[in-house]
Formats: C-alpha cells, structure tokens, sequence
C-alpha cells in the first residue's frame, strides 16, 4: 500500500511517500521538505499569521500533488507544536482542504512523540534494551522512554528552537548572557519533564533537524545524505565544537556553513542549546542520530493490521 503522510511542523513541513509492506516495514519512495516557519512570533499572540499560513498551506499543496503523482493511494496530514498552540489554527486547516481536499489532523504532544516513538524504533537495532527518544523541533521536544515489552511512556516539552531563539536571541552573533540564558531554561524546561521519566534508559535516540544538521557539519556535505546520518553518533564534544562555531559567526557567515541548510541558520543555535541541555540532564555523554521518525510512524500507523 502506498501512502503519503505529511508532518506539519512549526519549523517544517515534511513529507514521506512510501510502500507499506507491514510487519514494521517502510519503503521509501519519496522524501520531501520545506521549511515555512509556521510558528513564527506565535509565542506571544498565540495567532498564527497569514503569511505562515499562506506559505504552510502552499507547501503542504505541492507535496500532495507530488504524492498524487506517485500513485499514494491513502495520505494522512498532521499538524504538531504550532498548529497545537495556536488559537486560529483553523485558519491552517481550512486554507489546507481548500487548496488539497484533505483535511488535517491536530495531534497532541502524546500522540507525536508515540508515532515518534514508533517510527524511530522501527528502523534502528536497539537489541531489546531501554531507550530514551528526543525528537526536538521548532516548537517543543518529544521524550519516550522506550522499554521491551511495555508501553512506551512519552512527554512532550514546550522547548523548540524557533521559540528559544525569539525568546533568548536578541543579537548576530548572539551575546554570551543570552546563550547562557537561553541555557538555563532549556535546562529547566527539559529537567522537569525528564525527572518525571523511569530511570534505566541504556541509549539516547534523537531526531529533528537540529540533531540531522549536526553530522553532515561535522562531514561538511554538499548535498545531505541521509543514508550517513542515520545511526551517526554525535558526542557532547560534537555539540559544544558547532555551537561554539555557529554562534561566534553572524547570520550571514552561518547560512556558508557546509552540512548547514541556510533556512535553519537563524534558528540552529537554539536547537543546538536545547541538544545541549538534554545530554545534561540525562548524563548522556552522546547520542545515536535518527532521521527517521514521526512520518514512519504515521505510515505504519496506515496499515491495515495497525490497531
């Protein structure tokens, strides 16, 4: 069965064309992207604005059409953070099945971070043994703790590299107080959610454009390769190396950084802050990269032996 499902981020908009073969199995047919800053400035007014919407909506009708192209014979739409937080997401979801037909599901933080769960652990060997999962995006984190045999417990945390950037990030190259600021809540934010998780987590998994952006710096590609990333392992010593970089560099040099796709420059010292903060609180010295999350997940979710 082929099906398109599409992620509706604060960030991006991220879509997955795929045959569903069952039994966990995902083949990829077609991978697309497009960052449209949905959530943008929408900390403060909790209003999504019209340009966001517009070019949302534009790009969430392109990739549909590409999917309708290759032959998707089910598609499925979600929205997360952005879409979660704002009061006139409706705007979003109209302007959506007015251009596709399609409407748009509003997920929870918990039912993100279980198709996260989901498709992370789909793809990658974790030898049966507890995992904790961090996917970090625009406007909030994910956490699962994924133990054998047992229901993953999941946690969603307002902590997002588009919401830590406006909120701490004032100056290009970004002062040290506000790096340090910035910090210390992500600090605050990550540690409460993680205090409330079982302990035994043996390995932490992480996902998002933040965590994917860091191996292809370090491998400095010209074209992203997501057969590299996958399983990439990134140290604490990675984390501090590109963000020491990243932020002694003003805008304008970040966005000619080889690995670092020039839309997310203004937001990626946030992410990496957020990175930072997580392998803190958890006293994880690394962190195994995984760039396949929450779209396997809602594509495994589509298949008919899917409770």
């Amino acid at each position: 069965m082929r099906v398109c499902v599409i992620d509706i981020g604060t960030n991006s908009v991220r879509a997955l064309v795929a045959d569903v073969l069952g039994a966990g199995q995902v083949r990829v047919v077609h991978r697309e992207g497009h960052i449209t800053r949905l959530g943008e400035e929408l900390k403060g007014q909790r209003l999504l604005n019209e340009a966001a919407v517009d070019r949302t909506a534009k790009a969430v009708e392109k990739i549909v059409a590409k999917g309708r192209s290759l032959l998707a014979h089910r598609f499925k739409l979600v929205a997360t953070s952005a879409a979660r937080n704002a009061e006139n997401a409706s705007e979003l979801t109209d302007r959506i099945r007015q251009l596709t037909s399609l409407e748009t599901e509003i997920i929870t933080g918990v039912e993100e971070a279980k198709d996260i769960c989901e498709g992370a652990l789909s793809t990658l060997q974790v030898a049966g043994k507890p995992v904790l999962i961090a996917d970090s995006g625009g406007g909030s984190t994910e956490l699962i703790l994924a133990r054998p045999d047992e229901k993953p417990v999941l946690r969603s945390v307002a902590a997002g590299a588009v919401h830590l950037t406006e909120r701490f990030i004032r100056h290009d190259p970004p002062l040290e107080d506000e790096l340090s600021s910035a910090l210390a809540h992500a600090r605050e934010v990550l540690a409460n959610a993680y205090s409330g998780l079982p302990s035994g987590s043996e390995e932490l998994i992480g996902l998002g454009g933040t965590i994917t952006t860091i191996p292809p710096i370090i491998m400095e590609m010209e074209t992203y390769d997501a057969s590299r990333v996958h399983n990439y392992v990134v140290t604490i010593e990675h984390v501090q190396s590109v963000l020491q970089r990243l932020a002694s560099l003003p805008l304008r040099e970040r966005k000619k950084v080889k690995g670092l796709e020039p839309a997310r420059a203004d937001i990626i010292i946030g992410g990496l802050l957020i990175l930072r903060a997580l392998l803190e609180v958890s006293d994880f010295e690394k962190v195994r990269v995984s760039d396949r999350g929450i779209l396997f997940g809602l594509a495994l979710s589509m298949h008919p032996g899917t409770s």
